[in-house]
C-alpha cells in the first residue's frame, strides 16, 4: 500500500463506530494470527524445497492466499501457508 493510501485510510479510522473498531480489531487480530502461522510453517521447513532439501527456491505467485515457490533444481513448485 502507498503511503498516502495509508494515511487516508488511517484518518478515517476516527469516523468508525465502536462496533466498526471492534470489528476492524478483530480482523486484524485474525490476520496477525495467520501471519505467525505463516511463519512458523516457513520457519520449520527452514526455506528448502520439501522434495528435494534444496534452499534454491524463489517466490513463484500466489495460490488460494498461499506464497508458491520454485525449486531451481526441479521443476517443483509447492505453496507454503
Amino acid at each position: 500500500m502507498r503511503q498516502r493510501d495509508m494515511k487516508r485510510l488511517t484518518a478515517k479510522v476516527p469516523e468508525l463506530t465502536h462496533a466498526q473498531r471492534q470489528a476492524l480489531m478483530r480482523q486484524l487480530a485474525a490476520m496477525e494470527g495467520q501471519a505467525a502461522s505463516v511463519g512458523v510453517i516457513e520457519d520449520r521447513i527452514g526455506g528448502r524445497c520439501p522434495h528435494c532439501g534444496s534452499t534454491r527456491m524463489v517466490r513463484n505467485g500466489h495460490a488460494h492466499g498461499l506464497q508458491r515457490y520454485r525449486c531451481l533444481c526441479r521443476p517443483k513448485r509447492c505453496a507454503m501457508a
